[in-house]
């Protein structure tokens, strides 16, 4: 869409696309998940504002379970099995020419990286990742990850929010309630038992 969304076009229909990102500097140029039909999820990129796609089809590594790229275009990818207990992240700070794997503290747990939340919005390695087995908090981008768990009996987070203006703030839900933390996810208090499959801030609050 080219008027906020009022009319649509369509650019490319080969494949279902799954978690995108576009880059803040080129729009050009953006980062996916894709479905290929033949049961392989694999990352794909564009540098043509999507209308064509290059993807990593002859990757040994197990399927792309979900990609998010930061506001600096760090690109994140989760691999793994369809359960995704036994993958790794990794990380690209330079549009994929290179890869490395962040702490395996984190991976292989179940992170899906659609639940992270960068705890500081001008500080992209701040990151918190939802996990099978609670939240883990990293400060360095990723390089070494921690379990901050404590008042959480909840191991499987679906969704981690902090706040827009206080960082120290920050939420997490998931299959047995919901979490809040005032000091930077050192510490946690349950706010209610219901579901919670999103978490969402009023930015104007």
């Amino acid at each position: 869409s080219i008027d906020g969304g009022i009319e649509w076009q369509i650019i490319n229909n080969e494949f279902p696309i799954y978690d995108l990102s576009i880059n803040p500097y080129n729009n050009q140029n953006m980062w996916a998940t894709i479905y290929t039909g033949w049961l392989d999820w694999l990352s794909a990129y564009t540098i043509d504002g999507g209308y064509t796609w290059t993807a990593d089809w002859y990757n040994p590594n197990p399927w792309i379970t979900s990609l998010y790229a930061d506001t600096d275009y760090n690109v994140y990818l989760a691999e793994g099995w369809e359960d995704a207990l036994d993958g790794n992240v990794k990380k690209s700070s330079d549009n994929g020419n290179t890869w490395k794997y962040i702490d395996s503290l984190c991976a292989g747990r179940g992170v899906n990286l659609r639940n992270r939340c960068e705890a500081n919005k001008g500080n992209t390695n701040n990151i918190f990742f939802g996990t099978y087995c609670g939240v883990y908090v990293s400060y360095n981008g990723g390089q070494n990850c921690k379990l901050e768990n404590t008042g959480i009996y909840n191991f499987y987070i679906k969704k981690i929010e902090a706040h827009p203006y206080k960082k120290e703030i920050v939420y997490a839900g998931g299959n047995q309630g919901l979490w809040k933390s005032i000091d930077g996810c050192l510490s946690w208090n349950q706010i209610n038992e219901e579901y919670i499959s999103s978490i969402k801030f009023d930015p104007k609050q």
